[in-house]
């Protein structure tokens, strides 16, 4: 890890001040180790979240659970001395057991709403907006593969927008891992060099009639659903038609 691996992770936990975050993001557009760096430990936090996630859903044996039931209340805290090895033995048991018994269904809802797939596609398109050669899997004049390919991956159908109107030239797909789901990305470039992408996922949501907004990562973004997906579009915070373009891509 570099000397800045300490700050990509607090970037990554939405723990840097903002001075430091915007500073951070200036060096990722240029620094292509930086970026590789970011990817890498963008890649081992969703192999951690996965893990947990797991973790979370595994049946507790049932004579822990009871054995748990059976036990005496906690000392008062004026008597706890459990070493630091034995505290955290203790944490990851009554984990184990609120994950099986309910007990943590309130902070699983927690833990998913604090990290939704939403956020994943922010800081991902820190990473993508800032490439030039390398800013798309697949190009454009693939439209048709990319289609079939990310319908199949993502799990629902859709259809590339033509946004030339809106003044966005499509440039290609890509495949993304948020939220521990497949989803796909179609980046889209103004005439000025701004790059615009769409992105969506899989989503037993129910349809959406109006268009959210929401700012992030120094992104803003304005998300709907249909049925069987939710979108999500991202561009930079200078760009003033967003809305419209949002518009003119739900309406396909």
């Amino acid at each position: 890890m570099s000397d800045f691996g300490p700050k990509l992770s607090a970037w990554l936990d939405s723990e840097l001040p903002p001075d430091e975050a915007q500073a951070l993001q200036e060096l990722l557009r240029h620094d292509a180790s930086l970026q590789a760096e970011l990817t890498a430990l963008m890649a081992a936090n969703d192999a951690a979240n996965a893990e947990f996630a797991a973790m979370l859903a595994a049946p507790v044996p049932l004579a822990l659970a009871r054995s748990i039931e059976r036990a005496p209340d906690p000392l008062p805290a004026s008597r706890q001395r459990l070493p630091g090895w034995a505290a955290i033995a203790a944490s990851l048991a009554l984990l184990a057991v609120g994950a099986g018994s309910g007990f943590l269904a309130g902070r699983r809802t927690e833990i998913v709403a604090a990290r939704d797939w939403i956020s994943d596609v922010a800081e991902y398109h820190a990473i993508y907006a800032a490439q030039s050669r390398h800013l798309v899997e697949v190009a454009a004049s693939e439209a048709d593969h990319i289609k079939s390919w990310l319908t199949a991956q993502v799990g629902t159908p859709f259809e590339i927008p033509d946004l030339r109107a809106e003044g966005l030239e499509f440039q290609g797909a890509r495949l993304l891992v948020a939220g521990g789901k497949p989803v796909g990305q179609l980046m889209y470039r103004t005439a000025g060099g701004q790059i615009v992408a769409l992105c969506f996922v899989a989503s037993d949501k129910p349809a959406t009639d109006d268009i959210q907004t929401r700012q992030e990562n120094g992104f803003q973004m304005r998300v709907w659903g249909k049925p069987g997906a939710r979108f999500v579009l991202i561009g930079p915070t200078d760009l003033p038609n967003l809305s419209q373009i949002a518009e003119a891509a739900k309406a396909i």
